[in-house]
């Protein structure tokens, strides 16, 4: 059971099902679900200017060839799944936003490099529903740490405690995942404290996908997932999950040469900046990039 301080002070979970209230959360920010973000602001009180970021511009509806900004796209099979959900509760997304709350804004066949918006609304969108953000106000908070993802990360401490084997421990993260798919209009998992551990690993990570789309937390939940080994054998942590993910919504990492690539753990790791090794000898490269 997810137990909330009594704190009036304390951080406490959005259970509003609506675009607006969740919304709340990203613009204006410091919402009553965040721990922990780094904040900007467009203006002083003076009205002066004095901060801002480039978010907004890192996740457009565009790619203008001429910017040096815009980076980073939705891939298609992430804005098929996006479409997937909003199926899923009778509305397209952009017909009905209070009843798709969450991810992204914009025509219904939008993909990447189409020329078609699919903004992220939570750093683009404005004081409404319909209208983004004007170049004078691009400060959106990053947000660090907010509840759900304290839920989430609950959620696979229960999962992996004794690795899917506690039906007991399988509910309570099923109830802690679910209570974020209510948040955001869409129906419970079909899924129960008796279902496979690759079933209830795969559930999690597509929540922690679609709830924190664009906050850096992807990657590093594959990463960490790979690490994980299951004594029952029942699921390959690496193959199953880390390496099927990374195929799956990278088409560029399709194919056999990435998998025999990602095999490889030491592959998954940057190496040490040459400069670093040069002043501590006692640092050893990533065998890797040896």
């Amino acid at each position: 059971m997810l137990l909330q301080s009594k704190s009036d002070e304390a951080p406490a979970f959005i259970e509003t099902a609506n675009h607006s209230s969740w919304f709340a959360i990203f613009n204006p920010g410091n919402s009553k679900e965040s721990i922990f973000e780094l904040q900007y602001s467009a203006l002083k009180n003076n009205g002066t200017a004095l901060q801002t970021n480039t978010l907004p511009y890192l996740f457009p509806a565009t790619r203008p060839s001429s910017s040096i900004y815009n980076y980073y796209m939705l891939s298609a099979a992430l804005l098929r799944q996006i479409d997937s959900d909003a199926n899923n509760i009778g509305l397209r997304h952009n017909e009905d936003p209070d009843m798709f709350v969450r991810t992204r804004w914009g025509t219904t066949n939008a993909l990447p490099n189409s020329g078609t918006p699919a903004f992220i609304w939570k750093y683009i969108g404005g004081s409404t529903t319909s209208e983004p953000r004007t170049a004078s106000n691009y400060d959106p908070n990053f947000i660090i740490y907010r509840v759900s993802e304290v839920m989430l990360i609950k959620a696979e401490a229960l999962l992996m405690r004794e690795m899917g084997a506690n039906p007991s421990d399988n509910e309570q993260a099923l109830e802690l995942i679910n209570k974020i798919r209510k948040r955001t209009n869409l129906q419970e998992l079909n899924l129960t404290s008796s279902s496979t551990l690759t079933e209830l690993v795969d559930a999690l990570l597509y929540e922690r996908l679609m709830e924190f789309v664009a906050e850096g937390k992807a990657w590093y939940d594959l990463l960490r997932m790979g690490r994980y080994t299951d004594p029952a054998g029942n699921i390959d942590f690496v193959q199953d999950v880390f390496i099927t993910n990374v195929q799956k919504y990278n088409a560029i990492a399709g194919g056999s040469k990435i998998k025999s690539t990602l095999l490889d753990k030491n592959a998954w790791y940057l190496p040490i900046n040459e400069t670093e090794i040069t002043r501590n000898p006692l640092l050893v490269q990533n065998p890797y990039y040896e």
